[in-house]
């Protein structure tokens, strides 16, 4: 199996709001994304965090269509 896969960097909000984590993951579970990372790539800054995500690329075998003799 194939996968296509996407990274990109969120801000936590501490103070109660809405979070640009949560705001991100949920977003990307509706365009068939499995977060399956997330990582704070620097450990002075809790605040910010890398989401890494994937989900399976369609292969070419299985569409369906014309077969030739």
């Amino acid at each position: 199996m194939m996968y296509e896969f996407k990274s990109h960097m969120v801000t936590v909000n501490r103070d109660g709001g809405s979070d640009e984590l949560e705001e991100t993951c949920n977003e990307w579970a509706k365009e068939g994304w499995e977060v399956f990372s997330v990582v704070c790539p620097q450990p002075s800054n809790w605040s910010r965090y890398r989401l890494t995500a994937k989900r399976t690329l369609q292969s070419k075998a299985n569409i369906p269509g014309r077969k030739f003799r």
